[in-house]
């Protein structure tokens, strides 16, 4: 099938399959439309498929199945989790097949542990009544007003498809390659001359060919393709960017003149490209899908005071703001709220935004009036979705109430690892000096070492030079006058001007250099017969950060996996004294 075909098929058939990333956000994937079954996705036809052993007998439940989407896979006393969670978990873990998992299955009982293990602390920060703490309470009403709009918000965007267009040119901004005919020329006049005569019709590809001959041009490509990612001059890749099929130019590069010319386009096959597009025409979509509800809520449910907002300007005196925070003038209500918004309440949110001085920001006119407007629209914003939240019965839905029992859950999950289990981990002298002696390299800074050397043909030639220079002889004159020296191009070992890290040359020159100091020589071997006098010039001695002083690092370093055992054993303690019923058994791939 052609990449046109293919994108029809894609938008004709559903996005479900190709966008393959349902319940990322799960209010997004509860409010977007019902998978077409000819991507299978929503039938059972295709894509993964858990399998479940319940009283009823085994289920067979398509992973990526929205209507599916609150279906028990595990089961913590009250608190199940469904379908969807696991699949966002197993998402975001990016697992592997692990060996000893069943043949073109997916290994899933990790992840599955991990959420069992999160409601079993929740369980118990429960019963320790955690979630009676003020903090706590304050976050629970802080999360569910702002799921209530996110979820009003999703179902205004609900029904949002790509666009085909919008699609085909995303599409084809991604793959699009240009099909290129090239010669390089050295000279101008011959490049111009060769571009005039295939602009009056003779071939590129044989006036190439005898340029090439003829020893004026080289490098003659014919239908090369030039994509987005290929390697090619910036000179270069702008000038085919901007000609027509057909057309031929030139243009400067280092080596001379390279004569191009558009042979045509072409837009490759491309699964991923394909895949991108639609994920980001329905990204936008949405997104217009949303304004155009939101802008309709407003023009329903609002009553605003248009007249009293754009006279509002409170950069020419600080008095003006002054006033403006007693103002109780009704800026905007909206049905179902009975508190309006007053001038007083913008006044005060502008203020807030101006923390340091809101007094300074009027002096200096810097934006105080910009921030009436986006001020009082998130005030606006809040209310309206909130009041259609409560209109549209949100908090009743199983959307609703899956995001806020997750955040409960992982809240109280986090409490409980915080005041219970994090005060109980201790880390010994003992496992830290076992880390310390066992990474003793990363509390290790190497020797540094700065080289001059002469090169030599042989070890009795090098061994000269060395008496030599032990001796007293200068070290510059034996680099001229030595007898055996190799030459420039011959030499295999060289260490460069700078310091050099004893970990980043080879070991024997590091154990040979090992304690070495400023004017010290060495004799070194290197490869399979080229030996090398070596002048230390210039010397920084390896240090070691002792034990007391990298405690805290080792600390920070151990820490997580004696959190890990200690969660892990609170997690088996609480499993033994819960009832946890798990019905998934295995996943189809």
């Amino acid at each position: 099938m052609n990449s046109a075909a293919l994108r029809s098929a894609a938008l004709s058939a559903g996005l479900t399959a190709l966008l393959a990333a349902p319940f990322a956000a799960f209010a997004q994937a509860a409010a977007a439309p019902a998978p077409d079954s000819a991507t299978g996705s929503a039938t059972g036809k295709s894509g993964p498929v858990a399998v479940l052993q319940t009283a009823g007998g085994v289920m067979r439940a398509p992973l990526f199945n929205e209507e599916l989407a609150f279906l028990p896979v595990a089961r913590v006393e009250e608190l199940t989790i469904p379908l969807a969670e696991l699949n966002e978990a197993l998402t975001d873990s990016h697992q592997a097949h692990k060996a000893g998992a069943p043949a073109g299955g997916r290994d899933f009982s990790s992840v599955l542990d991990r959420l069992i293990g999160i409601r079993l602390l929740a369980l118990e920060a429960q019963a320790m009544g955690m979630d009676e703490l003020p903090a706590f309470k304050q976050d629970a009403e802080v999360f569910s007003r702002m799921a209530l709009r996110t979820v009003v918000q999703e179902q205004l965007a609900a029904g949002a498809a790509p666009d085909a267009a919008e699609v085909d040119r995303l599409y084809k901004e991604a793959v699009r390659e240009w099909v290129v005919d090239s010669i390089l020329f050295e000279k101008l006049d011959e490049a111009m001359t060769f571009t005039t005569a295939v602009r009056t019709g003779q071939s590129f590809e044989g006036l190439g060919k005898a340029a090439v001959a003829a020893k004026k041009a080289s490098g003659l490509n014919i239908a090369s393709p030039i994509s987005r990612g290929s390697e090619v001059l910036p000179q270069v890749r702008e000038a085919v960017q901007k000609l027509t099929e057909g057309q031929i130019e030139h243009v400067k590069v280092a080596e001379g003149f390279a004569v191009l010319r558009l042979a045509g386009l072409r837009y490759p096959d491309s699964a991923e490209a394909l895949a991108t597009a639609l994920r980001s025409s329905l990204a936008t979509q949405r997104e217009r899908k949303k304004k155009a509800g939101y802008a309709a809520l407003v023009k329903a449910q609002v009553k605003l005071d248009q007249k009293l907002l754009s006279k509002l300007d409170w950069e020419k005196n600080v008095k003006r703001f002054d006033k403006a925070l007693q103002d109780k003038r009704v800026l905007a209500s909206v049905n179902g709220d009975p508190e309006p918004i007053t001038v007083a309440q913008v006044a005060a949110e502008v203020k807030k935004a101006f923390f340091h001085s809101v007094e300074s920001a009027i002096k200096e006119k810097r934006g105080v009036n910009e921030k009436i407007v986006s001020s009082f629209e998130e005030m606006l914003g809040k209310k309206l979705l909130l009041a259609e939240a409560q209109r549209r019965k949100v908090g009743e839905t199983p959307v609703y109430q899956r995001l806020v029992s997750d955040h409960r859950n992982e809240e109280l999950g986090q409490l409980f690892l915080q005041k219970v289990v994090l005060p109980e981990v201790k880390l010994t002298e003992e496992a830290g000096k076992k880390y310390y002696s066992e990474h003793i390299a990363d509390f290790s800074f190497p020797a540094f070492y700065a080289l001059q050397t002469i090169g030599f043909k042989t070890g009795k030639t090098a061994q000269a030079a060395f008496d030599k220079a032990k001796a007293g002889t200068d070290f510059k004159w034996l680099q001229l006058n030595s007898d055996g020296l190799l030459l420039p191009a011959e030499r295999a070992f060289e260490p460069g001007a700078g310091l050099i890290g004893a970990r980043t040359m080879p070991a024997p020159l590091a154990a040979l250099l090992e304690g070495s100091k400023v004017s010290d020589l060495r004799l070194y071997k290197y490869g399979d017969g080229q030996h090398y006098l070596l002048q230390v010039k210039q010397a920084v001695p390896a240090t070691k950060k002792e034990y007391e002083a990298a405690r805290a690092e080792i600390a920070k370093a151990l820490m997580p996996e004696a959190l890990k055992v200690a969660i892990d054993g609170w997690v088996s303690k609480l499993r033994a004294a819960h009832k946890v019923e798990v019905y998934l058994t295995k996943i189809e791939i």
